[in-house]
């Protein structure tokens, strides 16, 4: 796996600089050779934008969102998933993707998980763009704020 499989995405990674999210990363997208690349942070001094890696996003995410509306299901908790997905029938055609979501941690009587989601899964085959695409949707939503 290159690295630009293990960051996200330059669209998402400006899409993030675009809503404010704080550019603390190790990598960089930097445009040397006339298409942009993914570099360590310090080369040139000269960053379009942070590439954040799983491990920042998964550390820039909380483990928990509470809504504040609908008590007692308004909390839920991070959930990451990876599936195996095939748009025909051939298994040759296989891929794996990764899903993202937040799911209500709030238990019925019987204690069988009420399974509500804050919103549909977020996915990607690159699971730092399925964790990027979560962030942006949290931040926009108003349900975190952007870490200053």
């Amino acid at each position: 796996m290159n690295l630009s499989e293990q960051v996200c995405s330059l669209e998402l990674a400006k899409k993030l600089l675009t809503i404010g999210v704080k550019q603390n990363s190790y990598f960089s997208w930097l445009k040397l050779t006339g298409q942009y690349e993914v570099w360590p942070t310090n080369y040139l001094n000269n960053r379009e934008c942070a590439a954040f890696t799983i491990a920042e996003l998964l550390y820039l995410l909380p483990r928990m969102v509470d809504t504040k509306q609908d008590e007692p299901f308004n909390t839920y908790r991070f959930k990451m998933e990876m599936m195996i997905l095939t748009e025909t029938n051939n298994l040759d055609d296989l891929k794996r993707v990764y899903s993202v979501n937040y799911e209500c941690d709030t238990f019925r009587f019987s204690d069988l998980p009420i399974g509500k989601q804050l919103t549909s899964n977020i996915w990607d085959d690159n699971p730092a763009n399925a964790l990027a695409k979560m962030l942006i949707y949290l931040i926009e939503n108003k349900l975190i704020e952007v870490q200053k």
